[in-house]
């Protein structure tokens, strides 16, 4: 049996409506790293990925049990960071999948330290998804047909949403075929899209289109790949 063992306070979310842990995160071993023992600018990996992997399926089975057999998942992917604000750290991702699609936002991460001079194999923290609802995968509208209404929204926002970014000349810098939780920004019917954006866990598969500007301004267009509607966007900050 192997046990998550925090030197101390440990800060966790809860889920109110299923009651799964959405973070843990081990505060004590951050207020060392920031307090007692800082990492160097750059660090080089002392575990293999596969040996990181392991350790993380570890941790994911105690703090999530059966729930993470609920879902599907693509394999974990391992990521170290040898330099940067996360300098040291490894991350380790499951995404969701549904259907072979992948579910924006909706994954399971883990961050472990590699290396420390501590009694403990370094959990930072654990954080999972909103575990968004399933929903249909039917592709009825075509690739080129998306791109065009979301070309339109485009030229929709820079006329009359967002006129700061009226200007700018915008190209597809990438698209994809995901599945998505709507925040329905340019429908008259909804009077605050943002009021329960973070709860709403209803999906759609959709076409997501990425526009970049000359300025390096990025703005999200998602489109219902089954009727064509536009189910959102991403705007500039």
């Amino acid at each position: 049996m192997m046990i998550i063992e925090v030197l101390g306070p440990a800060e966790m979310w809860f889920d109110a409506k299923d009651g799964r842990i959405r973070y843990l995160g081990n505060e004590v071993l951050l207020y060392y790293l920031e307090e007692i023992e800082p990492m160097p600018a750059e660090v080089k990996a002392t575990k293999t990925e596969a040996e990181i992997i392991q350790l993380a399926e570890k941790y994911r089975q105690i703090i999530m049990g059966d729930f993470s057999k609920e879902m599907t998942y693509a394999k974990p992917k391992a990521k170290f960071h040898s330099y940067g604000m996360d300098v040291g750290k490894w991350e380790i991702t499951w995404q969701r999948l549904i259907n072979g699609y992948s579910v924006w936002a909706d994954c399971i991460r883990i961050r472990i330290y590699d290396s420390l001079n501590l009694d403990l194999d370094g959990f930072s923290a654990f954080g999972a998804g909103l575990q968004y609802e399933s929903c249909p995968t039917d592709v009825k509208i075509n690739s080129e047909d998306a791109k065009k209404v979301a070309w339109a929204t485009v030229d929709f926002i820079q006329r009359e949403y967002y006129t700061y970014i009226k200007d700018l000349k915008f190209t597809l810098d990438k698209s994809e075929l995901l599945i998505i939780a709507p925040n329905y920004l340019f429908d008259s019917r909804v009077k605050d899209w943002s009021v329960g954006f973070l709860e709403n866990r209803t999906t759609r598969l959709a076409y997501r289109f990425d526009f970049l500007s000359e300025n390096r301004d990025r703005l999200g267009i998602d489109i219902d790949a089954e009727t064509g509607e536009v189910l959102g966007a991403s705007l500039p900050k």
